[in-house]
């Protein structure tokens, strides 16, 4: 089968979180099995450019990767490189996979396939969250969404989602049941962690203290930082904070932790990669995600790969992994219910809490590897091309 993947974000963009991650695990896995993989993306990470040759295809893990450069429509990732790319090499393809949405490029890959008749599938990545929607959509995003994504969605041939809290948020809006279908992220599974030499230093020395719990990911109002600031209170633990501060929150949060007096439990890192974001993860008594809703939440799911148990909120997509294999706590989002969890996690016993993190990893070990939900991706694509070849029959 030849896919293309369509995402204005792509490894190395790591500025744009999960799906620069997910996106690829998922190509890279298909080219695996047989699969001839492209994927188009635009050369922006954030604000910045990425160091990589523009409209020159490129090898990463297999996948052929052409990154296209951004043009002044940066906010909506807009790329007429990318689009003039589409409409003369779509109709080489079987089939269409668009990933996120808000993006003007995405708009013309759609109509792109429509026009040369090939299927499209479509993974909105969390951005249709009514939560997210109505606290920051701005009226230009609810237009958008009104006038370009909701009808991209309705006809696309398949719409991909990561999680029931996802499915749910999409059933919720009115869109046809048929062509959603659950396929969740995965993680690489990897060896051992990393050992203290193939690590920063700087990072060796912070974690040969006390215990501590990690946050891993961009810090951003959506992640309920605030909530967990507050419940860091009731224990006496340590909290690493480990990610990008795109929003500007970061001495907002530190400013609360000293008015709450946990200003000594907290350290805000920055953003981690690589062996230190393992080791991080893999020395931590649990990674936190205290979001209110997060259509998934990658890094729960890279914490127990880890052997690491997770905590975190109802609203999170992953929160149904942890509940099915017993692998962390899940608390209500709010700061009492979150110190109330805290603490009885860390009441537990040593043996207990590791007990939980190897349930974890065996789980994704067994069921959340890239080779098997690349399987059932693509069962997912040949249901939608038998669907569309009928329709055109």
């Amino acid at each position: 089968m030849k896919i293309l993947h369509v995402v204005p974000g792509y490894a190395p963009a790591w500025r744009y979180g999960g799906p620069a991650h997910s996106v690829h695990g998922l190509c890279a896995a298909l080219v695996r099995q047989g699969h001839e993989v492209e994927v188009f993306t635009t050369d922006a990470n954030g604000s910045e450019t990425l160091d990589v040759e523009s409209g020159v295809p490129t090898e990463r893990d297999g996948v052929r990767v052409t990154y296209f450069p951004v043009g002044r429509l940066r906010r909506f990732l807009r790329s007429a490189a990318l689009e003039r790319a589409l409409h003369h090499e779509v109709e080489r393809f079987d089939l269409v996979h668009l990933h996120t949405l808000f993006s003007w490029s995405n708009v013309q890959a759609a109509r792109a396939a429509r026009g040369a008749h090939v299927p499209c599938a479509v993974s909105p990545r969390g951005m249709l969250v009514h939560e997210l929607i109505e606290r920051r959509g701005t009226l230009r995003k609810k237009l958008w969404l009104k006038w370009f994504d909701r009808p991209l969605l309705e006809q696309a041939a398949l719409v991909h989602v990561t999680s029931e809290v996802e499915a749910r948020e999409l059933l919720a809006a009115g869109l046809e049941p048929g062509k959603i279908v659950t396929v969740p992220n995965g993680v690489e599974v990897l060896g051992p962690p990393p050992r203290s030499h193939e690590v920063s230093a700087r990072l060796v020395e912070l974690t040969s203290e006390r215990p501590y719990l990690l946050f891993l990911g961009r810090l951003s109002w959506k992640k309920g930082l605030d909530r967990l600031i507050d419940a860091l209170a009731a224990v006496d633990v340590r909290l690493i904070l480990a990610g990008p501060d795109d929003e500007g929150i970061a001495a907002r949060l530190l400013e609360r932790a000293t008015r709450v007096g946990v200003r000594e439990q907290v350290r805000w890192i920055g953003l981690v990669h690589g062996n230190d974001k393992r080791w991080l993860l893999s020395r931590a008594e649990a990674l936190v995600l205290p979001s209110s809703s997060e259509n998934y939440g990658n890094v729960v799911i890279e914490a127990l790969a880890e052997g690491t148990p997770a905590i975190t909120t109802p609203g999170v997509g992953a929160s149904g992994v942890l509940r099915a294999s017993e692998s962390g706590l899940v608390a209500f989002a709010s700061a009492q219910a979150l110190a109330r969890c805290l603490k009885s996690f860390l009441d537990l016993p040593v043996a207990a809490r590791a007990s939980m993190g190897r349930r974890g990893q065996a789980h994704v070990a067994r069921h959340l590897g890239w080779d098997s939900l690349a399987r059932a991706m693509h069962a997912a694509y040949a249901r939608t091309l038998e669907r569309s070849a009928t329709a055109l029959g």
